[in-house]
């Protein structure tokens, strides 16, 4: 099941990023990355497009699956994200 959703994913960003000038398609990758921030749930995502660019190149995309705060006596002590990170492994 996950192998077919994950080929349905990658099957879409072929279809949508087609190079027009020379109809040589890129070949897209998506990996699923959680990240934190004390600072807000923008800062979180900055945070994983940073530590995810030390591993990949050619990142494309950022979708945010879902969004989190942790409550410590009334305030928010954590912003919390689950992303995909989407990024080019053939050209």
């Amino acid at each position: 099941m996950i192998y077919i959703i994950l080929y349905l994913q990658i099957n879409m960003y072929f279809s949508s990023h087609i190079n027009l000038k020379s109809n040589i398609m890129g070949v897209l990758k998506v990996i699923e990355i959680l990240g934190n921030s004390t600072v807000s749930f923008e800062d979180a995502v900055k945070n994983v497009v940073k530590e995810a660019s030390k591993s990949v190149k050619g990142i494309k995309s950022v979708y945010v699956n879902d969004m989190q705060a942790c409550v410590k006596d009334n305030q928010i002590t954590e912003y919390r994200i689950n992303a995909k990170v989407t990024f080019t492994i053939l050209d």
